[in-house]
């Protein structure tokens, strides 16, 4: 089998730069063959990649498979995977404004009308998958993106960071792209509140200002400016990553409103240093983190928690500790290395057994009565074998030729099939070169689907056919169980 990691664009440095490429060497470490396509073609990460258009060209065996990597934000995306003839699996992106966000309707049932094997998604019990793409084959697969914060965790003090974090006791961070849905009025509600308390409190809002999102910025600044905690809530922007491991690093909690609807990077990140986390309660967040984050029912409780955890360094560590724990079981290089194999052996064998089903359909079964049931069985039962190869009519003639050897002794449905008045039938009917000959039904499908029987004796001549016939009565007869009869009564 052949995969493919079909991907926008590979650049180092890119959120899912990281995942790609673990993805690529897992699978590679694995011993399958693998491509990477993109675009344009191009990338800066250190590996071969192809474009687009030449996907066709290296996937084309019905066996093949393309892992498409999305957030489901594209409509021509679905346009582009329609034009395969292989398997195709998605790797989704969940974002915290959901899946499939300004698409239009046509756009949407272009998702759904793909013929979809597989998913993986990023967060387990993320919204909108089922939705957004339809009815799949089998429940979205879980397994978290990698996102390595190892280098983020070597970098060394950043002196404006910590000159801004040293000028109040306790320090509180979030981060994400200040947008509505960041509910970010909730945390200045709540560090308006707690300065009120005598806490000396400061937020560090940290992340990207969208265009977009300009009115929503500068009211959430007025309100800020209206509560007079200007001193005590600063918005910075993008930052480095050195300042942002900084402010991981030193911060005293880490805090979110938002709805989280899928993976959070800046959660996984407070995780891996440590950091307390306080937050809405939420589902999906709430599987998401398990047990190492503090959570709060309602706003109007989040000062209630914030105020309890500024004086509690306690439950503050314990909280830290809980999440380095939950960082290595779930997010680190190891862990999400064990839950993309746990997901790519059912992607496989999804499309395994979607290749299974089409099989009878798509090949000549030489007119083996109720081929499409006989073989779903033996595939069932059989150890894996290269369906690809089914292709080729001689590959075919084996797998029948060890289904009525082996296969049979395996499956009690296969052998009651080989058992019937129709199989037996059919091997009467089977057409024999020697016809002056009496020719069991057996011996027909001797001649016809071993190998060996039908290339060493053409039965065109006298001495074949007396050569065929010893080999028969001393070896041929034994290969497959009498016709119409089950292995018990053979």
């Amino acid at each position: 089998m052949r995969i493919g990691l079909m991907t926008r664009s590979l650049e180092i440095g890119a959120p899912i730069a990281d995942d790609v490429i673990n993805i690529w060497s897992t699978l590679k470490r694995r011993g399958y063959e693998v491509f990477v396509f993109t675009a344009s073609g191009e990338t800066s990460a250190p590996l071969v990649a192809y474009h687009y258009d030449d996907v066709s060209l290296l996937l084309s065996a019905p066996g093949d498979l393309v892992i498409f990597f999305t957030s489901g934000q594209r409509g021509d995306d679905a346009a582009i995977l329609r034009m395969l003839h292989c398997q195709i699996a998605i790797r989704l992106y969940t974002q915290e404004q959901g899946t499939f966000p300004g698409l239009t309707r046509l756009e949407r049932d272009r998702w759904r009308a793909l013929p979809i094997s597989a998913m993986i998604v990023d967060a387990e019990g993320s919204r909108d998958v089922e939705s957004g793409f339809g009815p799949l084959p089998q429940p979205p697969l879980a397994a978290p993106q990698l996102r390595d914060v190892a280098d983020d965790m070597r970098h060394g003090d950043h002196d404006y960071t910590l000159s801004q974090l040293r000028r109040h006791r306790f320090n509180v961070l979030t981060e994400g792209c200040l947008r509505p849905s960041a509910r970010v009025e909730l945390l200045i509600d709540a560090v308006h509140r707690a300065s009120l308390s005598g806490l000396d409190i400061k937020l560090h809002v940290v992340g990207e200002h969208l265009s977009e999102y300009q009115s929503y910025i500068a009211e959430i600044a007025a309100r800020r400016n209206d509560k007079r905690i200007a001193d005590r809530v600063t918005f910075y922007g993008l930052v480095s990553p050195q300042a942002r491991a900084n402010f991981f690093m030193h911060c005293d909690l880490y805090c979110t409103s938002t709805e989280h609807l899928g993976y959070d990077f800046s959660i996984v990140s407070a995780l891996a240093f440590g950091t307390p986390i306080l937050a809405l309660r939420n589902a999906v967040l709430e599987r998401f983190v398990g047990d190492a984050t503090e959570f709060a029912e309602a706003p109007p409780q989040f000062v209630e928690r914030l105020l309890e955890l500024s004086s509690n360094v306690d439950a503050r560590e314990a909280l830290a500790s809980r999440g380095r724990k939950r960082f290595e079981e779930k997010f680190s290089r190891q862990a999400v290395e064990r839950a993309f194999n746990s997901a790519i052996d059912s992607v496989l064998d999804a499309v395994r057994r979607s290749q299974e089903a089409s099989l009878a359909r798509a090949y000549d079964w030489f007119d083996v009565p109720d081929a499409n049931l006989l073989i779903a069985d033996a595939l069932a039962v059989a150890d894996k074998p290269d369906v690809s190869l089914f292709c080729r009519s001689d590959a075919r003639l084996d797998f029948i030729d060890w289904i009525l050897r082996d296969g049979r002794r395996l499956s009690a449905e296969t052998e009651r099939r080989l058992a019937s008045p129709e199989f037996a039938a059919y091997a009467e009917s089977l057409y024999f070169p020697a016809c002056d000959m009496r020719v069991s039904p057996n011996m027909r499908l001797v001649w016809k689907f071993h190998r060996y029987a039908n290339a060493r004796f053409p039965l065109t001549t006298r001495e074949s056919i007396a050569c065929f016939t010893q080999w028969y009565n001393t070896t041929g007869r034994f290969l497959y169980p009498p016709v119409g009869a089950a292995i018990s009564g053979a």
